[in-house]
């Protein structure tokens, strides 16, 4: 790390590379989750616009040798900070716990990428670590209008946060929605990753009996192979009432977005299924939806209130038999409604706006510096 210029901007990443890793190796070396990648990398734009360098790190305890290194950044964000594992996560959580009580000491501005409601994790050391960035981030980013209701409670009342909406820009380019034809299979698409696949999981035995509007029907899996085989176990004893099979394409992170541009053109009806319930999905980011949306496919999610905020151009569902069975009806008019409303409903979207309001959020996190050096 080399940020003691006072004009770089620390970024704190979660990667699999190795502990206390920096710059393109912790970025490029260690894989992690798709959704830090599409958050971060406008925001990495936006800090080298206004002429800061940036400093990524991956602090977790097994090497705490970075945290003697951090100087004064002009500014840190924080990428999403999450593991399955309990123990790395604690890991991580003990490193970056470390990094914010240094870089507040040092009144470094902190901007927060919040996502999953990761402050009521149920894990004690990332839902402890979210609490604790809640109460000391200058400013949140928030993928969504719903995720800004879960976090208030841990804001400090003397010293707020600034909350921007920056959502997701959509990592598929515009395409003609995929018209359903007579003779052919109705191809429908899951992708994600393997932590949201019990959804799925959960809706497959209604979906199989309950679809009965066409003659037949494809399942693509578009995921890790741990996950694709979860489904086949799952569907393998269960009856359908019309014919279907199941394909598995398999993620592969080195050729993104083609390969999710490829699989959701092919695709007639893309699946999204969740639970409102739940806390931490219940303001999901838009971003599965969207790029489904972009790509032509006939939309079918659960009523999170996420989706909610886009339910002019998608089908909101809690039984999603009907819904697919609806869609395919209704197909032909439907169609037509969406492909008048996709442009005006989708431009908050889109990459450029995504980065204007990146480019408004540092302008943001710096200003109260700024007007300190102006007295």
């Amino acid at each position: 790390m080399h940020n003691d210029s006072e004009q770089s901007a620390l970024f704190l990443i979660h990667s699999l590379a190795p502990a206390g890793s920096g710059g393109e190796k912790a970025w490029d070396e260690g894989s992690f989750l798709a959704s830090t990648r599409i958050q971060l990398a406008p925001a990495l734009k936006a800090a080298q616009s206004l002429g800061l360098e940036p400093e990524i790190t991956n602090l977790r305890s097994e090497n705490t040798s970075s945290l003697a290194k951090i100087g004064r950044p002009k500014c840190c964000i924080v990428g999403k900070l999450n593991h399955p594992d309990p123990k790395f996560a604690e890991r991580i959580a003990m490193a970056n716990l470390a990094a914010i009580s240094i870089l507040k000491q040092k009144k470094v501005p902190i901007l927060t990428t919040y996502c999953d409601n990761l402050a009521s994790s149920t894990s004690p050391a990332i839902s402890s670590l979210y609490q604790s960035l809640l109460w000391h981030s200058d400013v949140i980013i928030y993928p969504n209008k719903a995720m800004t209701t879960h976090t208030r409670q841990w804001h400090n009342p003397e010293d707020p946060p600034k909350e921007i909406i920056i959502e997701d820009p959509w990592q598929v380019e515009r395409q003609p929605f995929t018209r359903l034809h007579a003779g052919e299979t109705c191809r429908i698409i899951w992708f994600g990753h393997s932590s949201n696949s019990q959804y799925l999981l959960n809706e497959l035995q209604e979906i199989l009996q309950g679809c009965s509007a066409w003659t037949s029907f494809e399942l693509t899996i578009l995921s890790d192979p741990q996950t694709a085989q979860r489904v086949a176990n799952a569907i393998k004893p269960m009856k359908s009432n019309k014919p279907w099979t199941l394909r598995h394409a398999e993620w592969a992170s080195n050729n993104q977005p083609q390969q999710l541009s490829d699989e959701l053109k092919r695709a007639h009806i893309s699946l999204l299924p969740s639970n409102p319930n739940d806390s931490r999905k219940s303001a999901a980011s838009h971003n599965r939806a969207i790029d489904s949306l972009q790509a032509g496919c006939i939309t079918i999610a659960s009523p999170l209130p996420s989706y909610l905020e886009i339910k002019k151009i998608l089908l909101a569902t809690s039984c999603f038999s009907s819904a697919i069975n609806s869609a395919i009806q209704q197909r032909d008019r439907l169609l037509a409604k969406w492909e008048r409303l996709r442009e005006s409903e989708l431009d908050r979207f889109s990459p450029i706006e995504n980065q204007r309001k990146w480019n408004s959020a540092f302008l943001n996190l710096l200003a109260p510096q700024e007007r300190a050096k102006s007295k």
